[in-house]
């Protein structure tokens, strides 16, 4: 076989003969004969240096489109897929569509636990708020002042005649004002804030029963003594029980209390069991933030330890390629699948994608265990009745409303992040 034959076999489909190739079969003989290039050696664009194989050809020089040189018209579709490296080259180039604020603003607001923070917030800083002003009314200097010389009963212009002769009257007024028209409002917030939080406690005294009977029927059932008592071991003495009734626990006293604020109980009937019930709802409340203390603790050292071992694979994967590459390309087989700069260029992708994947889990849950760490500061003073600054007391649950909302706003910032701009998942 010549060295035209050669060329005429290498070329292929998609190579320079391909306008060749495309005639009809019986034609294609006399075609082959009549070639322009027939009888003529080709120039090597290499300057004489044979061809790469296309696994040793750098990767971008593999990406390239290719064309048919000798047809009238280039080969109209790419016949290269893309990888993931090149997918995630362009998500990274291409600008990100971010959520305006009054869109996150109204998604926060749309569900129960953003209407419940916010109330939260707003009901703590307005106690602070009413705090001070207390506070400061009843200072030496104010308190000196009476409204009483002031005669509200004349013509408006004579009243603030009076007050803008004496400025420390204003001062007096306006907090007067101040806490009589939003001491209300936190008693409403707050009935608010358990309305919205309402209602569990059927289904939680439904599951509660169903798990029961369950019990009851294993008790009843005919096996061993000793596996009835691994299953009851195994099924009650867990922390998730134990979650399970103490949700019950603080679910019952709670609406209990907002049974009492909207009418449905009496106080002057019930006394004894509305004290009882103020009690048992810090303790039940109480209960519910050290158990979830722990649970969150437990989860951040599990991400710890996933994070410390993806770490180390990383490692142990980079040494391993750095004594690869010191080995000569023909007496390693793994030079016959591709270059290595392609694996690792993905393994670092994958990498930090999934680093970053943990770092935010990781931030999640230590907001989560700030934000219970105020709660338990806050019901810590009403629990054991400890003496402490009220502002201060009352900083605690502002703290813990903020750090809540600002866990809903991050979540509902990445998943509409997520909706605008499908690359992302």
């Amino acid at each position: 076989m010549s060295f035209n034959d050669d060329l005429y076999r290498e070329g292929g489909a998609l190579g320079v003969y391909s306008y060749y190739y495309q005639t009809k079969k019986e034609n294609f003989n006399k075609v082959r004969l009549t070639s322009p290039i027939r009888g003529q050696t080709m120039t090597s664009v290499n300057g004489g240096h044979p061809t790469p194989s296309r696994l040793q050809t750098p990767v971008s020089m593999n990406r390239m489109p290719r064309l048919d040189i000798m047809s009238p018209h280039p080969i109209e579709e790419d016949l290269v897929i893309p990888d993931k490296e090149l997918v995630a080259d362009a998500m990274q180039r291409k600008p990100l569509i971010r959520p305006s604020n009054l869109d996150l603003w109204i998604r926060v607001m749309s569900q129960l636990a953003g209407k419940d923070k916010v109330g939260k917030c707003i009901q703590y800083g307005l106690r602070i708020l009413i705090a001070y002003s207390i506070r400061a009314r009843k200072t030496q200097f104010l308190n000196n002042f009476k409204l009483t010389g002031v005669d509200f009963n004349g013509k408006t212009q004579d009243v603030l005649r009076q007050l803008v002769a004496r400025p420390e009257l204003i001062v007096v007024l306006f907090l007067g004002q101040f806490e009589a028209r939003f001491v209300g409002l936190t008693k409403m917030l707050s009935v608010y804030r358990q309305m919205l939080r309402a209602g569990t406690v059927p289904t939680k005294v439904l599951k509660m029963l169903s798990r029961i009977s369950e019990t009851v029927g294993l008790l009843q059932s005919s096996e061993k003594a000793s596996t009835k008592l691994q299953r009851l071991k195994s099924d009650w003495c867990n922390f998730k029980s134990l979650g399970e009734i103490c949700a019950l626990y603080y679910a019952w006293f709670d609406e209990s209390l907002l049974a009492y604020k909207i009418g449905l109980l009496d106080e002057k009937t019930t006394p004894n069991y509305r004290k009882f019930a103020v009690r048992h709802e810090a303790l039940a409340w109480y209960t519910n933030i050290i158990l979830g203390l722990r649970a969150q603790f437990e989860k951040l050292s599990q991400l710890s330890n996933k994070e410390n071992s993806l770490k180390i694979n990383y490692q142990v994967k980079q040494r391993a390629k750095r004594l690869v590459s010191t080995i000569k390309p023909d007496q390693s087989p793994i030079s016959l699948y591709g270059p290595l700069e392609v694996t690792d260029t993905k393994t670092q992708l994958q990498y930090s994608t999934e680093l970053k994947k943990i770092s935010k889990e990781k931030y999640m849950v230590q907001l989560e265990i700030l934000k219970l760490l105020c709660d338990f500061a806050y019901d810590t003073v009403n629990v054991f009745h400890l003496k402490i600054d009220e502002p201060l007391h009352l900083l605690f649950g502002l703290g813990a409303g903020a750090i809540s909302l600002s866990k809903i706003w991050i979540a509902e910032k990445e998943k509409t992040e997520k909706e605008l701009n499908p690359c992302l998942n």
